[in-house]
Formats: C-alpha cells, sequence, structure tokens
C-alpha cells in the first residue's frame, strides 16, 4: 500500500527516507505507478530529501499517471519549518493541479 492517500485515493503518494537524484530511480517510479495502478489514482507523488538548488526529476505521464517527485530541503539553508512549509506548499499545488 501507498504511504499517503489523498482524495478517497484519486491521489497516492511513497515516501522515500533517502536524497533523491535527477532522474527517477526504476525501482521507485515503478513502486508509484504500481500503487497509483492499484488505487486507479490519476495521480502519484513521490516525496523524498534534496540538496538545495539540486535538479529533481522531471514529471512523466505513464500511461494515465501524472507522475511528481517533491522533495524536503534537507541542505542546511532553510529551518526546518520552513523546509516543512515548502514541501507541503508544493504537494497541495500538485493535489490542486489539473491533470
Amino acid at each position: 500500500n501507498p504511504d499517503l492517500v489523498f482524495n478517497d485515493g484519486s491521489i497516492v503518494g511513497d515516501v522515500k527516507y533517502k536524497i533523491l537524484g535527477n532522474s527517477w530511480s526504476r525501482s521507485d517510479l515503478n513502486q508509484l505507478s504500481t500503487f497509483a495502478a492499484g488505487f486507479h489514482a490519476p495521480k502519484g507523488v513521490l516525496i523524498g530529501f534534496s540538496m538545495g538548488n539540486h535538479p529533481l526529476p522531471l514529471d512523466l505521464q505513464v500511461g494515465n499517471q501524472h507522475l511528481r517527485v517533491v522533495s524536503w530541503d534537507a541542505s542546511g539553508d532553510l529551518e526546518p519549518e520552513k523546509a516543512a512549509q515548502n514541501l507541503v506548499q508544493e504537494v497541495r499545488g500538485f493535489i490542486e493541479s489539473a491533470i
């Protein structure tokens, strides 16, 4: 099961406790896509950590699934509360965006 379920399962999320790279990890992509397929969710979000302005993977369209990576800035440049607010804002924006 996914770590996060939003809007009655129309969006699923998977949390990774690692620093994310600038491209999709095959296993992370497979797991998130599988969760989205299992929930018939048109959107999936992968949440992990990044180091400041380090680029994240681009959004992907896999069949009818829109997948995005969102990160917590773990660079130490932001206060934890601000990093949390930024993460919440990014996830909220993805949830509220049109497909």
